[in-house]
């Protein structure tokens, strides 16, 4: 890769946000809208899950295989995307975390294992987790052992 093309690589929004991680936290809804426009402009697809109803890791997955596949689970074959990638949102993810520890903990690591098979294929995944009350970041940061690498905060612009 010759350094013009590693310098304009650099200034995309989505090699900022995976710098430190793929996973970040979201407060405010018109931060994370900025980005996501910015992130659509970069060829990448939006999936939203409500983490409301679920309470186990295959809530997640039964969730994701109907997302990626538009409904249509005859067809679905876990490719990965034809774009850059994949953003994947999940609303109320704090209090999923909070009432079912252990298959969030579990949903994380599926995630991480995604986002490995991603990257094999050259492709990206960013996360966004809703944390409206800042509780999941406070019991997080207390793990001896969490499932990710630190998650930070997405709660500016998008400039860099």
């Amino acid at each position: 890769m010759d350094s013009k093309k590693y310098k304009d690589i650099c200034k995309q929004t989505w090699f900022n946000l995976l710098i430190d991680n793929s996973f970040m936290f979201y407060k405010k809804h018109d931060v994370l809208e900025n980005h996501l426009k910015i992130l659509k402009q970069e060829e990448f697809d939006t999936y939203v899950f409500n983490c409301t109803d679920w309470v186990s890791v295959n809530c997640f997955e039964k969730d994701y295989v109907i997302k990626i596949s538009k409904g249509n689970l005859q067809s679905f074959d876990k490719n990965l995307p034809d774009k850059e990638g994949h953003v994947f949102i999940f609303q109320n993810f704090e209090e999923y975390f909070l009432n079912y520890y252990e298959e969030a903990v579990k949903t994380l690591d599926t995630i991480n294992r995604l986002e490995r098979q991603y990257l094999l294929f050259g492709k990206k995944l960013i996360v966004l987790l809703n944390s409206n009350n800042n509780l999941f970041n406070e019991k997080f940061s207390e793990m001896d052992n969490p499932p990710v690498r630190p998650i930070r905060w997405l709660n500016g612009d998008c400039s860099y």
